[in-house]
C-alpha cells in the first residue's frame, strides 16, 4: 500500500476493486475445492453462505483499513461516510454488469458460453446458490450480489473511521475459566 500521504480517492477505488477481485478469486478456489468433497445440495448452500460471509468480511476489512488512513491527521483526505457507500456501489456495479451480460448471453450464441463462464467466475461467493438454479438468478441471490458490497463497504468505513474493532469487541465477550475453579 502507498504512503498514507500519497493516497487519493482514485487509488482507494482501485484498491477496493482489486480487493474485490482477490476476494472473488480466493473464495472461488476454496469453494470449488469444497464442492468436490461435499456434493449434497444442502451442504452447498451452507458452504456458499459461509463463503458469502467471508467475502463480506474481506470487503469490510479493506474499507475499514482505508477509513483508518483517512482518519489520520497528516493525510489530505478527510473521512466521509459517502465513500464507503460509493465503493460498495462500484463493486455492486461490477455484479450488475455481470448479471446483464449473463442475461444477454442467451441472445448471442457465438460468445454466450464465454459470458456464462465469466458470470460464474465473477460471482464466486454466490456459486453454491446459483449452481442448482437452472440458468436463472434467484431474486435473493441478486439482492445479495448488489446489497452485500454496499453494506460491507459502508459498515467497514464507519467502523474504521470511528476506531471500532470487531475483534476487540468479540474478545470482550469471551470468558476464560481459571484452572483453580476446576
Amino acid at each position: 500500500m502507498r504512503n498514507s500521504v500519497e493516497i487519493t480517492r482514485g487509488y482507494q477505488f482501485r484498491y477496493m476493486i482489486l480487493r474485490h477481485f482477490i476476494a472473488i478469486g480466493s473464495i472461488l478456489l476454496f469453494e470449488w475445492v469444497l464442492f468436490v468433497f461435499f456434493a449434497m445440495p444442502v451442504v452447498k448452500y451452507i458452504l456458499s453462505g459461509g463463503c458469502t460471509l467471508a467475502y463480506g468480511g474481506i470487503i469490510y476489512s479493506a474499507a475499514s483499513k482505508l477509513a483508518k488512513f483517512d482518519k489520520k491527521p497528516y493525510t489530505p483526505l478527510k473521512p466521509e461516510r459517502k465513500w464507503g457507500v460509493l465503493w460498495g456501489l462500484a463493486i455492486s456495479a461490477i455484479f450488475g454488469i455481470c448479471m446483464i451480460l449473463y442475461y444477454c448471453s442467451q441472445f448471442v450464441p457465438s460468445v454466450g458460453g464465454w459470458l456464462v463462464l465469466l458470470f460464474y467466475l465473477m460471482t464466486g461467493p454466490y456459486f453454491g446458490f446459483l449452481i442448482d438454479a437452472g440458468g436463472v438468478i434467484p431474486v435473493y441471490v441478486a439482492a445479495l450480489m448488489l446489497g452485500l458490497p454496499v453494506l460491507a463497504c459502508t459498515l467497514g468505513y464507519i467502523a474504521g473511521s470511528s476506531h471500532f474493532v470487531l475483534a476487540e469487541k468479540l474478545d470482550d465477550l469471551t470468558f476464560e475459566k481459571n484452572e483453580d475453579e476446576e
